[in-house]
């Protein structure tokens, strides 16, 4: 017997600082550590779910999966250390 669950819903990381460990734990287990998603739909979901501060540090990067770990890293160094 299989169970349906519902469709998951991450939510957006608007730069407030204390919801980072939350948000970034989240979005790593749904999207960052998914084997079967490509460099470059990690990047794309990452994009569409920051918005602020967040969004404007990785804008420069073009949506290219080479530049995916780059900009998770990028936001990890900027908030990661700040809760």
């Amino acid at each position: 017997m299989s169970v349906r669950l519902p469709k998951l819903t991450l939510p957006t990381f608007d730069c407030k600082v204390l919801e980072w460990t939350s948000w970034w734990e989240q979005f790593n287990a749904d999207i960052h550590l998914n084997e079967e998603l490509p460099d470059i739909s990690k990047f794309s979901y990452l994009r569409s779910l920051v918005g602020g501060e967040a969004a404007q540090a990785i804008a420069g990067l073009a949506l290219t999966s080479e530049n995916y770990p780059h900009a998770v890293e990028l936001l990890q160094d900027r908030f990661g250390g700040r809760s």
